[in-house]
C-alpha cells in the first residue's frame, strides 16, 4: 500500500516538474519576446531621435530564433511619407545559452523588405533630423548624447547581417523651383548587402548602434548605387552629413562589396566583357564558316 502511495506521489511530482519546465519555457519565451520588443523600440528611438515601433516580436527559446514583423521609424514632423524607414520583417538565430546574458551572440540576422524615404523641402530635410541625432548619439561627449534613462545594457555580436529588398524613395518637396521639384522624385533598388563580424567579443554593439549602422549602410549604398540618379540637392546633403559621422569602418564594417564600391564601373566592365565575348564568338563563327577544314587539319599539323 505504501509502495503504491509512493508511486502515485512520485508520478504527481514528475507531472508537476514537467509542467513547470514547460511553463517556464513558455513564459520565458513570452518574457523574452516582450523584452526584445522593448530593446528594439528603445534602441531605435534613442539612436535616431524619432519614435521606433514594432508590431510583433516572437522569441522561440527552444529553437534559438527571433522573428520580427513590421518595424517603423517615424518620419520627422513636416514631411509627407508615413515613415522614414519601414521594415517588413526580420529574423535571426541566436545562441540559446546567450539569451540571458548581457551580450547576445547572433550567428545570422536578416532584414528583409526595407523602404527608406528621403525628403527635402525648402525648410530642410527629414534625413537632417535623423542623421543629426545619430551624430549626437555617436558623440564621445556624454552631455551631447540624447537622454535615455531606460536604455538597455544588452549588447550584440552579429556574425552575418544581410539587408535585402531595399527600396529608397527620394523626393524634393516645395523647394520653390517647380522644375526641380518635378524632376526630383527617384526610386532606387539596392542590391543585397551582407556585412560580416559586426561587433566582437571585446567590443559588442548596442541596439542603438545597430540601428545607426543599418541606416548609415543603406544611405551609403544609395549614394554608391544611385548617386548620379539622386537629386543633386539630396546627394550633396547626404555626403556632407555622412562625412560628419563615424565611418562604417570604425563600426566594424569593411567594404560594402565590389558592386557597391563601384557599381557604375562594375556594370560597365560587365557590359564590356559581354561585348568582347560576343565579338570573339562571332569571329570564331566566321572563321569556322570560311575555313571549315581548319580544325580537322590542325591535329595533322602537330
Amino acid at each position: 500500500m505504501i509502495k503504491k502511495l509512493l508511486a502515485v506521489v512520485v508520478s504527481l511530482v514528475l507531472v508537476v516538474v514537467i509542467a513547470a519546465v514547460v511553463l517556464a519555457f513558455v513564459f520565458a519565451g513570452q518574457g523574452l519576446s516582450y523584452l526584445a520588443k522593448v530593446i528594439i523600440e528603445r534602441g531605435g528611438s534613442y539612436a535616431l531621435g524619432v519614435p521606433t515601433t514594432v508590431d510583433v516580436v516572437t522569441v522561440d527559446t527552444t529553437q534559438g530564433s527571433l522573428d520580427l514583423d513590421t518595424l517603423s521609424v517615424a518620419n520627422p514632423e513636416g514631411f509627407s511619407a508615413s515613415s522614414f524607414l519601414a521594415l517588413s520583417d526580420a529574423g535571426f538565430t541566436v545562441e540559446p545559452d546567450t539569451l540571458f546574458r548581457e551580450t547576445i551572440e547572433i550567428p545570422a540576422l536578416a532584414l528583409d523588405g526595407i523602404d527608406l524615404s528621403l525628403e527635402r523641402s525648402a525648410s530642410g530635410a527629414n534625413y537632417d533630423v535623423i542623421l543629426a541625432n545619430v551624430k549626437r548619439f555617436e558623440s564621445a561627449d556624454p552631455s551631447a548624447q540624447p537622454a535615455d534613462p531606460a536604455a538597455s545594457t544588452r549588447t550584440f555580436i552579429i556574425n552575418e547581417l544581410a539587408i535585402r529588398n531595399v527600396t529608397v524613395n527620394a523626393r524634393l518637396l516645395g523647394t520653390g523651383n517647380e522644375a526641380i521639384d518635378d524632376a526630383g522624385e527617384v526610386s532606387l533598388e539596392i542590391p543585397e548587402i551582407v556585412l560580416n563580424d559586426i561587433g566582437s567579443a571585446a567590443d559588442p554593439i548596442t541596439m542603438g548602434e545597430l540601428a545607426s549602422l543599418v541606416v548609415k549602410t543603406i544611405i551609403t549604398a544609395s549614394l554608391e548605387v544611385g548617386g548620379t540618379q539622386l537629386p543633386d540637392l539630396i546627394a550633396g546633403d547626404l555626403r556632407g552629413r555622412l562625412s560628419d559621422l563615424l565611418p562604417l569602418s570604425e563600426m566594424g564594417v569593411g567594404s560594402l562589396g565590389e558592386l557597391l564600391e563601384n557599381p557604375e564601373g562594375a556594370v560597365r566592365d560587365a557590359v564590356e566583357d559581354a561585348a568582347r565575348e560576343a565579338e570573339d564568338a562571332i569571329r570564331r563563327g566566321l572563321d569556322n564558316l570560311l575555313n571549315p577544314d581548319r580544325d580537322e587539319e590542325q591535329p595533322r599539323g602537330e
